[in-house]
């Protein structure tokens, strides 16, 4: 009983795992909404500008 829940669990995770060990040869797919560094620190700037009108305002 005890092999065959090993065995059971094996293939589970093999099969939820799988896309895990998969190389890629690009930037990884939760990666690509950042774009380059500066892009990024633009869009940091611009949120942290609306965050704080909306303080000032009372929002």
């Amino acid at each position: 009983m005890r092999k065959l829940i090993k065995k059971l669990n094996k293939w589970i995770k093999g099969i939820v795992l799988g896309e895990v060990d998969k190389e890629f040869d690009k930037p990884l797919p939760y990666h690509k909404k950042f774009g380059n560094k500066k892009a990024q620190i633009e869009r940091i700037k611009q949120k942290r500008d609306i965050e704080q009108n909306q303080m000032n305002r009372g929002i």
